[in-house]
Order: C-alpha cells, then sequence, then structure tokens
C-alpha cells in the first residue's frame, strides 16, 4: 500500500473502489473516503503531500510545530458546535453520539462481534451513522420529501462531519415556521 496512488483506489468509471478502501482502511476513515466525490483526473501527479506545509513536504519540525501550535489536535470542532446548540437534551446528545462514532449501528456491531451483518435492515448496504441519517434510500426519501428536493442535491453529499457542521450551522432559513437546524435535528432523533 505505500507506492498506491489515489488512482489505484478507483475502478475503471473513476468512481471510488469501496471494496479495495473498506478491506484495507479502519472503517471510520473509509466512510470519509468514500463519502467524498473522486477527483477528476486533471493531468496532475498524483502524489503523497503534507497538507501543513506550503510546498507538501513532510518535516518532523513542521510536525513538531503543528502539534505543539494546536493543542486540540485531536478535538472535533463539531462537538463544539453540538454541546452549544440550543435544543433539547436528548438530541444533543444523539448528535453527539452521532459525532462521535457511538452509535450501536450495525458497522460497529460487526466491529464488535455483536452481529454477523453490518447490513441496514432496510437495504443490502453497509449501515454507518451516515448510512443511517442521509445515505439509505428510506432516509433520502424522507429527506427529499421533506425538503422538496432530488437524491443530486448538494445535501447528499459530503462526510459526516461536513454534513452534520454544515446543517447545524444554517441560521435564518426556515421549513415552514421552524428553524432549519431545529427540522435537521430533530428529523435525526425521527430516524431513530
Amino acid at each position: 500500500m505505500n507506492d498506491d496512488m489515489v488512482v489505484d483506489f478507483r475502478n475503471a468509471n473513476g468512481e471510488w473502489n469501496t471494496r479495495l478502501i473498506r478491506d484495507l482502511l479502519p472503517s471510520h476513515i473509509a466512510n470519509k473516503i468514500v463519502a467524498l466525490h473522486p477527483l477528476v483526473d486533471v493531468g496532475q501527479i498524483d502524489m503523497v503531500a503534507w497538507m501543513w506545509s506550503m510546498d507538501g513536504s513532510f518535516s518532523i519540525a513542521f510536525a513538531y510545530a503543528f502539534i505543539v501550535g494546536h493543542n486540540d489536535l485531536h478535538k472535533n470542532p463539531l462537538t463544539e458546535i453540538v454541546w452549544n446548540w440550543k435544543g433539547p437534551l436528548r438530541i444533543i446528545l444523539l448528535l453527539w453520539w452521532l459525532v462521535s462514532n457511538g452509535l450501536p449501528t450495525n458497522e460497529l456491531r460487526l466491529h464488535k462481534k455483536m452481529t454477523d451483518s453490518g447490513s441496514c435492515p432496510r437495504c443490502t448496504s453497509l449501515e454507518t451513522e451516515l448510512h443511517l441519517f442521509r445515505d439509505c434510500s428510506f432516509a433520502r426519501k424522507v429527506w427529499c420529501s421533506l425538503l422538496n428536493i432530488t437524491v443530486q442535491h448538494p445535501f447528499f453529499s459530503g462526510d459526516l462531519d461536513s454534513w452534520c457542521m454544515h446543517n447545524l450551522r444554517i441560521s435564518g432559513e426556515k421549513i415552514g415556521e421552524v428553524e432549519w437546524n431545529l427540522v435537521f435535528c430533530n428529523r435525526c432523533v425521527v430516524e431513530l
């Protein structure tokens, strides 16, 4: 895997080879990758790059400076948004479990050997948090009906953290008389 390039993880159609990605990487990382749209080949060199340096090169000095300068390196900024969200505690707790990968999805239960299948009970896909709340065909139908959108809408893109952050930060938009972020959170509770 050390010499593999991004292109090696795409299939002939240019989409992610999800089976390969899920076989090689931990599920929380694989889920974030497959939630992204694969990059379009623009003729650039496919290479490993350190995102916190100007030229993409890695050094121990850069890594040390980054860690020292960022004491909250492992803190998820989304948890702060969740805990500061104004709403019922039961919804805040659900959101916290959601963004902390703490919900007992079938994927997690399979990983902990608590079940024989990681499949969603409503379809055959792997039941992750994102699948449960957004990507399952059942969830998509509900969201499409509620928002009057199609499944091609940008609402259905991004990884779990970016999707939650975007929808929790929206202010001023309403569905009827209710603020969108409250509708979003309540809809997530209903999903369970």
